[in-house]
């Protein structure tokens, strides 16, 4: 039986970042992968082996900031930002 999951990682700016749980790196010196420099944060592991994988909650901070150009494509102006809901059970703090 293999392990099948993803990460979620929230940036010290807010930025939240799903990833594959093999392609993720713990580390909270990894950059932010939106290329905003900051380092992660925070951390929640979702495990999927027995489909069971209970979803982290987040608290939207600031909504993300789009424009539609004139041919008609939505442009992203600002990404969203979030912060971990501490209530459930789960988030792990990487910085200190």
């Amino acid at each position: 039986m293999s392990y099948e999951g993803r990460e979620y990682f929230i940036c010290t700016t807010g930025h939240l970042t799903v990833q594959d749980a093999w392609a993720s790196a713990w580390d909270a010196k990894v950059p932010c992968l939106l290329n905003c420099k900051a380092i992660m944060e925070w951390r929640f592991g979702v495990n999927d082996t027995n489909c069971q994988g209970v979803e982290p909650q987040t608290i939207l901070v600031k909504e993300i900031e789009t424009c539609r150009c004139h041919c008609g494509h939505t442009h992203i102006l600002k990404d969203a930002l979030y912060k971990p809901d501490l209530n459930q059970k789960g988030w792990i703090r990487l910085t200190t």
